[in-house]
């Protein structure tokens, strides 16, 4: 299992995602959002995901050694 970081900067702003790659290839991706109503979106592989959220804008995606080691910045935070 790796766990990644997806930071995106585009027009809108700045948009920050946790993102697990489990054994067999498929990614959960759960997003940092101000909203009462979290949610996790699976996908098939870490290549399926980044073509279905290709963005124009700045896009990062940076590995975790473990699930503390948070790269979002001081003014972005995980959803509760």
């Amino acid at each position: 299992m790796r766990l990644y970081e997806i930071v995106r900067e585009d027009e809108f702003g700045v948009a920050v995602a946790e993102a697990v790659e489990f054994e067999n290839g498929s990614v959960a991706v759960g997003p940092y959002l101000l909203a009462d109503q979290p949610n996790i979106v699976v996908y098939g592989s870490l290549d399926d995901m980044l073509l279905v959220h290709e963005v124009r804008g700045e896009r990062r995606v940076v590995g975790r050694e473990t699930p503390d080691d948070f790269l979002g910045g001081d003014d972005l935070t995980p959803a509760a």
